[in-house]
Parts: structure tokens; C-alpha cells; sequence
């Protein structure tokens, strides 16, 4: 809810890294590969740096907040994030390669 991702070792539970992200609550995070996060926040979803925390891409413009996403494998568009949203409860896709809405 304070808008920071931190990231813990699992096994000695040692606080290893922390990114101030937003100002706003983050929604969900989808790890991409070892080294890149999909991160929902309001109106928007943002790729980082999983180790510096920088952004990489910046998608905006959703109408309402994306409460929930998740990296899938879509037989025609290949790597996806699928979307779904609070108020208008729509589901979205995007394709990862380019990161282009369908």
C-alpha cells in the first residue's frame, strides 16, 4: 500500500532489496524473467530492472486500475500479460515483444 517493492530472501528472511516505485498503492507484480518485473500501480503497469529498480517501459492510459496481471503464453501472440481491471472489470492482453495492447 506505500507504493515499495521489497524483496526478501526467502531463507533467512534478510530485507535484500527495496524500490520506491509509486505514490500510489501497487496492485501486482509478475516476475517477467530473473532480471525484469511487470508491476501494476493505478492506471498503469510499468517493466523495471529487477536489480536497480529503473523503469524500462512505462504503458498508461488504462481507464481503471489494474488490480490483477500475469505473464501467459498465447498461441497466436506468443508472451502476454493478461489484465484485468476494478471498475470496468475488462480483461486486457498486451503483448510482451514491443509490449502493444491487442
Amino acid at each position: 500500500m506505500d507504493g515499495i517493492i521489497r524483496i526478501w530472501d526467502f531463507h533467512s528472511s534478510e530485507l535484500l532489496q527495496k524500490f520506491v516505485i509509486s505514490k500510489n498503492s501497487l496492485y501486482s507484480i509478475c516476475i517477467f524473467n530473473e532480471k525484469k518485473i511487470f508491476v501494476s500501480s493505478s492506471n498503469n503497469i510499468m517493466l523495471l530492472n529487477l536489480q536497480t529498480g529503473k523503469k524500462i517501459k512505462y504503458i498508461s492510459g488504462f481507464i481503471n486500475w489494474n488490480c490483477c496481471i500475469n505473464l501467459i503464453e498465447h498461441k497466436k501472440y506468443g508472451k502476454c500479460i493478461i489484465s484485468q481491471g476494478v471498475k470496468d472489470e475488462q480483461v486486457r492482453l498486451l503483448k510482451i515483444k514491443g509490449i502493444n495492447i491487442i
